[in-house]
Parts: structure tokens; sequence; C-alpha cells
């Protein structure tokens, strides 16, 4: 825990929680904190009390509490989350919106990010910024869509994970992006900043897969999937561009080329025919295209 975070809490009157377990561990750790750096203890006898806003209870709590907080009945509310960043993949944004549109003053206490910290010590980090995707969903059937929009995405992506599920989400995201998607370079990180840290490079997402499935993964877990590599990002570009240029192509582009074409000697539906793969308007057959240049031609 940082030390700003300690002070806050120590001066808390109100401390909005994920849970009551969290947040009396919470409290004991800023209380040890600010002991230990010589600030001034919690007064004697004043302990916050603790509002429990988790997930399930935000929608409705949430702007009771902003209401209470914005006419002072509160005293000092302090808003945390069981683990990371509150709001940040974690409960409390509609605490943080309400209380925005009440006119509270709302104040972040930077601490520990796994998301920066697994960015940082990945190597990936770049100046061309890098995406964070939250949570990796828990159904295998959902993986496998979740992961294969990463073909798109050239940026490194940062994802969370639960120890239990992560040899399940490598396969799928090697299955889903393979090939030349498994080639994707991919850093698992576990337990970062804290006693058993560890940062774990692989030159491929199947490499991850294959060290995950060896032994149980313990502590949570924060994956950084590595940026598109240039030769998979070249290749893919061509696509998308003759992609956007298909969809760009509109009837009147047609008729405006078959009449030039005429003008020519050149039957349009011989010159359509010969194109390996005729550009045609967005939900148009070959043969409707035919039927509206020859309309266009008696006009």
């Amino acid at each position: 825990m940082a030390p700003r975070a300690a002070m806050a809490l120590a001066e808390a009157d109100l401390v909005i929680a994920e849970s009551e377990a969290g947040a009396r561990a919470a409290l004991a750790v800023a209380g040890r904190l600010v002991a230990a750096l010589g600030g001034k203890p919690r007064r004697l006898g004043h302990e916050p009390s603790i509002t429990v806003c988790g997930e399930a209870e935000a929608a409705s709590a949430a702007p009771r509490l902003a209401a209470a907080i914005a006419a002072g009945r509160t005293g000092k509310a302090v808003l945390i989350s069981d683990a990371g960043t509150p709001a940040v993949s974690d409960p409390g944004c509609h605490v943080v919106r309400e209380c925005l549109d009440a006119g509270v003053a709302v104040s972040p206490v930077p601490g520990p990010s796994a998301v920066v910290a697994a960015l940082s010590a990945s190597g990936e980090g770049s100046f061309e910024g890098f995406a964070f995707w939250g949570w990796v969903p828990q159904r295998r059937a959902r993986k496998l869509g979740w992961f294969q929009q990463l073909r798109g995405e050239h940026r490194p992506v940062v994802v969370l994970d639960s120890p239990r599920r992560v040899a399940e989400s490598l396969v799928a995201a090697a299955e889903a992006l393979s090939p030349p998607g498994a080639e994707r370079r991919v850093v698992v990180c576990r337990e970062l900043t804290k006693r058993h840290e560890q940062v774990l490079p692989f030159p491929s997402v199947a490499a991850a897969a294959q060290w995950a499935a060896q032994a149980p993964v313990k502590g949570e877990v924060t994956l950084v999937f590595g940026a598109l590599p240039r030769a998979a990002e070249a290749s893919e570009a061509p696509a998308s561009s003759e992609r956007e240029r298909c969809e760009a192509v509109t009837l009147e582009d047609w008729q405006e080329a078959a009449a030039v074409l005429r003008s020519k000697g050149v039957d349009p539906a011989e010159a359509m025919a010969a194109l390996p793969t005729p550009l045609r308007p967005a939900g148009m057959s070959r043969g409707e295209l035919l039927a509206a240049m020859a309309e266009h031609a008696t006009r």
C-alpha cells in the first residue's frame, strides 16, 4: 500500500468498500504503515464506518452514497477495492460517476497498478500506445471470440485473468490466433509488486499455454500480448485496404464505368466476368447489378 493511500484511510470517516473483510484488512495495514512513517494515529475511539458497495450493490447504492457525501453527512469518504484500483476492472465506477454528477470533488490516490507494472516489465511499451481489455471472459465459448479480436489490434494488449482459468485462456488464445497469431509474443506476470512476483516472457502464445498446463498457476495473473509483428501487420493491411476499396464502390461508379466501356465498344457484362472478384455495391448480386446498368443505359 502506498503511503498516501494509508494516510487517506487513516483520516477517513467513511470507507466505501468492495467487501467488509477487505476494508478491515486495508485499514489494519494502513494503521501500521502510518505508525511506521511517524504519522498521527487515528483519533482515540474513532473508527470509520464501512459501507459495502460491490458490483451487485453499486447501481442502487451509488446515488444514495453520492447524495450523502455531497450533503456533508458522511465526513471524509474513501473508496477502495479488495485489490487493484477502484473503477478500473474493479467496482467503483458507479460511485465515482454519481459523485462527479453531484458536484463532489473526486481526488485519485495513485498506487500500484498491475496494468502499468506489467506493461513496463514486459518490454512491450511503446510510443504507439497500448490497449487494456480488462478481465478475460470466464466461459470458453466467449474466450475464443474475445481473443480473435487480437488479430485486428496491432498494439500491445494487457488483460487480467484468474490463476484457475489462465491455462484455459492461453489455450483459447493460441487457438483463436493460430496461424500466424500463435507467434505473437506474450509475457505472463503474476503477483506483481508482491513477494512472489514473477515476469515470464514467452516467444508465442502456444509456448505460454504449454507452460501454464504443466503446473497450477498461483496468484493473480496479468498477461501482456506483444505488439503485432510488422510482417503480420503488413500482410493484413492489403486485405483490409482491399475490403475498404470494395465497400467504397457504388452503383453510380459502375454505371459511369459501363458508359465508358460501351463508348469504346466493350460489353460491360463481359468486362465484369473477366474480373476475378467483381466489385459490387453491398447487397447487390451480379444479376441485379447488370440489370441496373442496362436500365441506366436506356435512359
